[in-house]
């Protein structure tokens, strides 16, 4: 919807069909945790975010903050995913002075006062947490590398595989060139991707499963820039979008076939414990318990 909301249809299918076939999303999208509701939530504040630039009607402002709330609630780093869209509203306004801003000041009071009960845990959480991550600043940007690779490819093929992981990651990269290159409705939402990717590897709070809160601001652009038609590239008198948009498509294809081989041969995975035989483990860790022994595990 949001991606329709943005550039048309012919997005809108595309982006259907990207996130189905996202090796990423087969994995976390499925786990019984807060994954796939904060993909969600994200996915429906860019929506609501879209219809208040197209009709400033009082129900799509009620819409945006319901979602603002629910996200702040759901997960911390919500704050900053409505920042960037805050920082978006004012960049339009100074080219659109009629754009309102009263109501972003309503929706801000609501949120700071509804979010009273967990100013605590927040306060203590930005704190304590420690900001180098326990680890260099070289370990942090090459496990960067790997979280963007991670997103294009997912964990089933690790890039340690060089014959897989070199044209996957070669892929990744033809991918987020292609975005950062191609002048297209969903390129603002790439940029501040990319704003949240660095502040997550600043904050030392980068890790696999993170990444999904950024996931729809990646997946919209890439979608907006397949749905395009080549007569649309006529028009904007930029014929090299013609090509930008077949690399993306390339690269799309390769690194989303590696990921999926590397789901049906599980051969290559980086992260075990998605083909960790469980049900197994559970009996087992069951019958040692039942026998007064002692089960130390290191994942939930």
């Amino acid at each position: 919807l949001a991606a329709s909301e943005l550039a048309g249809c012919r997005a809108g299918r595309a982006q259907v069909w990207i996130a189905v076939l996202w090796p990423y999303g087969f994995h976390y999208g499925r786990l019984a945790a807060w994954y796939a509701f904060c993909f969600l939530l994200v996915s429906l504040i860019t929506l609501a975010y879209l219809r208040v630039l197209r009709s400033y009607g009082p129900g799509n402002w009620i819409f945006l903050g319901a979602i603002s709330l629910a996200l702040v609630w759901a997960n911390y780093f919500g704050w900053a995913l409505i920042a960037c869209l805050g920082a978006d509203y004012l960049l339009r306004r100074r080219r659109e002075r009629n754009l309102p801003l009263l109501p972003w000041v309503v929706i801000g009071i609501a949120l700071v006062l509804s979010y009273l009960p967990l100013y605590g845990a927040f306060s203590h959480e930005l704190l304590n947490h420690p900001t180098e991550g326990g680890h260099s600043w070289v370990a942090r940007i090459l496990f960067g590398i790997y979280g963007l690779y991670t997103l294009a490819v997912s964990e089933s093929v690790a890039p340690w595989f060089w014959w897989l992981g070199v044209p996957a990651g070669l892929a990744t990269a033809v991918l987020l060139l292609t975005l950062a290159r191609a002048r297209q409705p969903g390129r603002r939402f790439f940029g501040y991707f990319c704003i949240l990717f660095a502040l997550m590897l600043v904050l030392g709070i980068l890790t696999t499963k993170r990444l999904i809160l950024l996931g729809p601001w990646l997946l919209l652009p890439a979608a907006t820039l397949a749905g395009r038609q080549q007569q649309d590239d006529e028009t904007t008198a930029d014929p090299s979008m013609g090509r930008i948009r077949a690399l993306l498509l390339g690269s799309l294809a390769v690194a989303f076939a590696i990921g999926w081989y590397g789901i049906l041969v599980p051969r290559h995975y980086a992260a075990p414990r998605f083909i960790t035989p469980w049900r197994q483990t559970a009996r087992q860790a069951a019958a040692a318990l039942d026998h007064g022994d002692v089960v130390i595990g290191n994942t939930p």
